[in-house]
């Protein structure tokens, strides 16, 4: 989004870096996306909570979106860091 960096969205570090590389997303209500570039790894995630604990606002909504279309629906994995980070949820 031009550059523009939002850090408004307090994720654990974990989640904060699954969301960095586009395994999670959440939709215009707060609810998480899970890719399924993680395959089987997705199991990982069940017990991680399934929404934001606060709706989001219009302008983060519109960054959700963007970071969903942008981001998450591109993730591939091809870093083993990343599975390390869903293997110690």
């Amino acid at each position: 989004m031009d550059g523009e960096v939002v850090d408004w969205l307090p994720l654990v570090a974990n989640l904060d870096a699954l969301f960095d590389s586009g395994f999670i997303s959440f939709d215009r209500d707060g609810v998480v996306l899970i890719s399924p570039a993680l395959g089987e790894e997705a199991g990982l995630l069940d017990n991680i909570p399934r929404r934001l604990r606060q709706r989001p606002t219009q302008e983060q909504a519109i960054f959700l979106q963007y970071h969903t279309e942008s981001v998450f629906e591109h993730a591939t994995v091809d870093e083993p860091e990343v599975l390390d980070v869903c293997g110690a949820l």
